[in-house]
């Protein structure tokens, strides 16, 4: 067994993946083996990622079964007593997996880890320091935008909902107690389903400040056209059902009916309506194996409704200010 499986999922990375795969030849922590897993690529990058990185694990999948169902194919086939997974458009610092390593075995329960990313473009902004969910059903990207001396690296850890698969670390035992991402996921919201899983059955997640990765926003799924609209709208609401406790639905209804039709017609204006109501309809027709899910999960459910609720913030950013800062990253 090795320390650390980094799982890579691939599909047209192109140059990306290369970077990726060199940020990982560079890592302090040498404990570690690496799994590509490929999505079906046209462009040949598995093979040419197999020539520079000859060690890894190369899986090869005969269709795209998206971010989370090339995760969940690899998890079995890793070795790793920690599982890290790895946006095929992010470049990880030499010292990234040592300091996610060394967060994972400084607490107890902890099963989760966060990275610092910054954003490829402009690596003085954050892209991420983890994630928060916000009581209105939406998952936030912590510090998403901020200038980087915003956010000191001290604490060397300290405590998030839990962290951005673009750059995660997980817990084998805790993976082995209750499952990997679900792969109906497909992309988006699969990190949110399963740290709300983790939630639930008392693991915790630590934020690594001095991990630090260097992320492309939206790269792949922009490179692949992606239709991050439909998968987007629908996890989100799989998310709420699955997983959020009865009182905390009750009480933040108004919040998620008014972001809900919010995040629709931002939709309808900036991409395509349509894709946010067929998301609707395909969330709406699942309902009931959600449901059904949900109730099979109450063995796992070890902590209170009440510890869950928690979680649910309201320091999320208001929709003006959302709307006002992605216009800015699109220009």
């Amino acid at each position: 067994m090795v320390a650390v499986s980094v799982i890579i999922p691939n599909l047209n990375g192109g140059e990306m993946l290369l970077s990726c795969l060199a940020g990982l030849k560079q890592q302090s922590l040498q404990d570690f083996e690496v799994i590509l897993v490929d999505n079906g690529s046209s462009d040949g990058s598995p093979q040419r990622a197999a020539q520079i990185y000859p060690g890894m694990t190369l899986l090869l999948l005969n269709a795209n079964h998206g971010f989370a169902g090339a995760c969940a194919s690899a998890h079995d086939q890793a070795k790793g007593e920690w599982i890290a997974v790895l946006n095929n458009d992010a470049v990880p610092e030499p010292g990234w997996l040592e300091e996610m390593y060394e967060a994972g075995i400084s607490e107890d329960k902890v099963g989760m880890v966060a990275s610092r990313v910054v954003q490829d473009r402009n690596p003085d902004l954050i892209d991420s320091l983890g994630m928060l969910a916000g009581r209105n059903g939406l998952i936030y990207l912590i510090g998403h935008g901020d200038p980087v001396n915003a956010h000191p690296e001290s604490p060397r850890f300290e405590h998030v909902f839990g962290p951005s698969a673009v750059a995660a670390l997980y817990s084998r035992r805790m993976l082995e107690e209750i499952g990997f991402f679900e792969p109906e996921f497909f992309a988006y919201y699969e990190d949110a389903d399963l740290a709300f899983r983790a939630r639930w059955s008392g693991w915790n997640c630590l934020l690594a400040n001095r991990a630090r990765v260097r992320h492309a926003h939206s790269a792949t799924a922009e490179a692949i056209g992606l239709c991050k609209t439909y998968f987007l709208h629908k996890n989100l609401l799989r998310t709420v059902a699955r997983n959020w406790p009865l009182l905390s639905f009750v009480k933040n209804f108004p919040y998620l009916i008014f972001y809900d039709i919010l995040t629709t017609l931002a939709a309808v204006y900036a991409v395509s309506g349509l894709d946010a109501f067929r998301a609707r309809f395909a969330f709406g027709a699942g309902l009931f194996a959600d449901l059904r899910w949900r109730f099979e999960q109450k063995p796992l459910r070890r902590v209170s409704p009440k510890d869950i609720d928690t979680w649910l913030s309201r320091g999320y950013p208001s929709a003006l200010e959302v709307f006002q800062r992605r216009r800015n990253e699109n220009r």
